[in-house]
């Protein structure tokens, strides 16, 4: 007498087992699973179940299917977190050189020499700078008219040339 070959299929005890044990629900309603890992995941929300041609779960190739896309959903996460660490990576090394630092806190000696040195960049690349180019450097416009007569004698000292 000849058994009935037996089926490679999960039994449904062994099927709810691991669904459970992998932290996976399934949804009768929607005939989809949710992953408890990620109860907000849309693309588990929406995963309808393997069914043979009979009708029957593929409880096997469900959980295979499973498997396969929550680690593509997290690969995908890891490549997101990986990309925007590399963004601010780059931001912090390009923010330095690429944004004016703020000078309406400056007072005194101190904000004279950064607006004698701001002067000599913007009079050597342009020919000249204005009260507009200042205040746009980040200075106030009470601060350019308090200090600018300063800072250009002290920015001529030093570039030896007038300006």
């Amino acid at each position: 007498m000849r058994r009935p070959a037996r089926s490679k299929d999960l039994s449904a005890a062994e099927f709810k087992a691991l669904l459970r044990a992998e932290g996976f629900v399934f949804n009768r309603p929607t005939d989809g699973f949710i992953d408890l890992q990620r109860p907000t995941s849309i693309r588990f929300q929406r995963r309808v179940a393997i069914r043979a041609a009979n009708g029957r779960i593929q409880r096997r190739e469900t959980l295979e299917m499973l498997r396969r896309v929550r680690a593509e959903e997290q690969a995908e996460a890891a490549r997101l977190i990986e990309a925007k660490a590399r963004t601010e990576r780059l931001i912090a090394t390009l923010a330095p050189s690429a944004l004016v630092a703020p000078r309406a806190g400056l007072a005194g000696s101190e904000a004279v020499r950064r607006m004698a040195d701001d002067m000599r960049q913007v009079a050597a690349a342009a020919g000249g700078i204005t009260e507009d180019d200042l205040v746009a450097l980040g200075f106030t416009r009470a601060q350019v008219r308090t200090l600018a007569d300063d800072a250009r004698t002290l920015a001529q000292q030093l570039s030896g040339a007038s300006l």
